[in-house]
């Protein structure tokens, strides 16, 4: 990626932060971009950072939201630039009817198998990290895999690590954590509720015999990780059920309308 130094960028506002660095909304060469500035960056920023993300760069053509300067001070990089996003992120959109939830993790599912015949794996899929304008869009690939380039074991989440503690590094470990969302998303349960959901064989709208076994393998306690999708196994009978008490209501007509044309 080209660098760019932090005197040449204008910082206009805050757009969020993290344990390790903080996103602010700036103007380079009179266009706005979403700045992650590293808090320790000597810490975060190496070369073996530096070049994965230089790779990962080359897929912008295909991929929105991917780094695309390097910002540096006089010791070195210390963060880089994005397109900045005018859209929110998943959560904004957990009070959505279910079929609107539904439509919008099937194309996030699509920029996933996308993102795997790229030979890319994001790794650090999370509800904030999926944002929504037309479609669903992912965003920070810190810790992104491509090809044969891997970041560090001590920069995954908590739930990454434990898939790649046992199955390794692949794609599994990005429908894994796409389906912890998913089952989440979709029931509306908070993710450090998920676990217990599961014990207690409390499926939701996965209440079917391929919903279940995918939501049992959830607990990565089988030899090979079942790599497929929950958002392709919702129950039907729940689903029915819910758009119909949807539709008695009538208060939205369109989903009036769309729930009865389901069934």
């Amino acid at each position: 990626m080209k660098k760019v130094y932090k005197e040449d960028i204008v910082i206009n506002s805050s757009l969020g932060y993290g344990a390790y660095s903080d996103v602010l909304e700036c103007t380079y060469n009179q266009k706005k971009f979403a700045y992650k500035r590293f808090l320790t960056p000597t810490e975060i920023i190496d070369k073996k950072f530096i070049y994965r993300m230089d790779k990962i760069n080359e897929l912008k053509e295909y991929l929105k939201y991917i780094p695309l300067y390097w910002v540096c001070d006089e010791f070195g990089v210390i963060g880089y630039l994005v397109e900045k996003a005018d859209a929110k992120d998943l959560s904004s959109k957990s009070e959505k009817d279910i079929l609107t939830k539904i439509s919008i993790l099937k194309d996030a599912k699509e920029k996933i198998l996308l993102f795997h015949k790229l030979g890319l794996i994001h790794a650090d899929i999370h509800s904030g990290n999926i944002i929504i304008d037309e479609e669903p869009h992912f965003i920070d690939y810190d810790n992104a895999s491509y090809k044969s380039l891997n970041p560090c074991e001590y920069n995954y989440s908590n739930d990454a690590y434990q898939y790649i503690k046992k199955y390794g590094v692949n794609s599994g470990i990005d429908v894994f954590l796409f389906n912890l969302l998913t089952y989440g998303f979709i029931n509306n349960v908070d993710s450090m509720e998920i676990p217990i959901k599961i014990y207690n064989q409390e499926f939701g709208f996965f209440d079917n015999k391929n919903g279940r076994k995918i939501c049992k393998s959830l607990w990565l306690d089988d030899d090979v990780f079942n790599n497929e999708f929950l958002i392709d196994n919702i129950d039907s009978e729940s689903l029915e059920r819910n758009c119909k008490k949807m539709s008695k209501s009538k208060d939205n007509e369109k989903l009036y309308i769309i729930c009865n044309k389901a069934f």
